[in-house]
């Protein structure tokens, strides 16, 4: 399912169906109508690993832990997934087991 597909039935294009994800308020109240119905009928899910390509953010909020495992990290944890709660970031955990190779491994890997 992509753009296309929502913008052919809404009779739309497909710029009219991105803007409508992106900023709602900025189609007329009539075609944002016929956009939801077209993804409503059509079960389209955005791709939010696309579109997080093509803006260049991401909604993951990364944390390494050096032990996942010891308690002492666990109020951190918790923290952190309380504090992301409802703002729409996910929180994203990994444990380097204190090694310094796995640790940097894991940062460029998200920052790749």
């Amino acid at each position: 399912m992509t753009l296309h597909d929502i913008a052919a039935r809404a009779g739309v294009t497909r710029i009219t169906v991105s803007r409508y994800l992106r900023e709602p308020e900025r189609v007329a109240a009539e075609t944002a109508q016929r956009v939801q119905q077209a993804i409503d009928a059509l079960g389209y899910v955005p791709n939010v690993q696309a579109g997080q390509l093509a803006s260049g953010h991401s909604r993951l909020v990364a944390a390494l832990i050096p032990n996942i495992g010891h308690s002492i990290f666990a109020e951190t944890i918790q923290g952190l997934i309380e504090g992301l709660d409802g703002s729409g970031y996910e929180l994203m955990l990994m444990s380097y087991a204190y090694s310094l190779e796995r640790e940097v491994e894991q940062l460029r890997a998200v920052l790749g």
